[in-house]
């Protein structure tokens, strides 16, 4: 049992050094007595537009850097809340520029288990503010996930979380996330074009 414990730990570390995805796999206190449960939290990380250029005038604000993304047809719903997160606040890694819900491939979900006070809550890293590139390069990959997200939930009412795992996590190809960055590529290539 110690083997697998250590394996566990193993898998654990590179998965999250390999795939830069807050990944945990662990032994739980399931009914099946330790089968490894997998927890992971759509994330924006691996932008195939960067680097982005700085805004001359500075860092824009949250509700600007929402009225951008809606100007160049990204839409972000009433039930979304963005949240500037600076260096101290852990819960986006070191590689992540945003990051919102997360699942446990032990739960099945609603639309409403993703909502925190009628909410779905992204948090953006506060430098992603400091560039419109990168305004609307995250905002386009995180909204195009949460946006597709919730058109399964309206036709399916509940998603196992190791299928929301499958669509959300890094290096899977042609899964939501990476349809997501070819998404947001395709609004940067606009944005730096000036074609609307």
């Amino acid at each position: 049992m110690r083997f697998w414990r250590i394996w566990d730990a193993l898998r654990e570390i590179t998965a999250s050094l390999s795939r830069g995805l807050a990944r945990i796999a662990h032994p739980s206190a399931s009914p099946r007595g330790g089968v490894a449960v997998e927890r992971a939290h759509g994330a924006a990380q691996s932008s195939l537009s960067k680097p982005w250029r700085p805004n001359p005038e500075g860092r824009r604000s949250v509700e600007d850097a929402v009225a951008l993304a809606r100007a160049w047809g990204i839409v972000v719903e009433d039930d979304v809340r963005i949240v500037a997160s600076d260096r101290t606040d852990k819960t986006l890694d070191d590689h992540e520029d945003a990051a919102y819900a997360g699942f446990m491939s032990t739960r099945t979900y609603t639309w409403d288990d993703m909502l925190s006070n009628g909410k779905i809550v992204v948090k953006l890293r506060s430098t992603v503010l400091d560039s419109d590139e990168g305004i609307v390069d995250v905002l386009a990959h995180e909204m195009h996930e949460i946006n597709a997200l919730r058109g399964m939930f309206e036709a399916r009412h509940r998603i196992p979380g190791a299928e929301l795992i499958s669509l959300t996590e890094t290096d899977r190809p042609r899964n939501l996330h990476d349809q997501a960055w070819n998404v947001a590529a395709g609004v940067v290539r606009r944005f730096r074009g000036g074609i609307k």
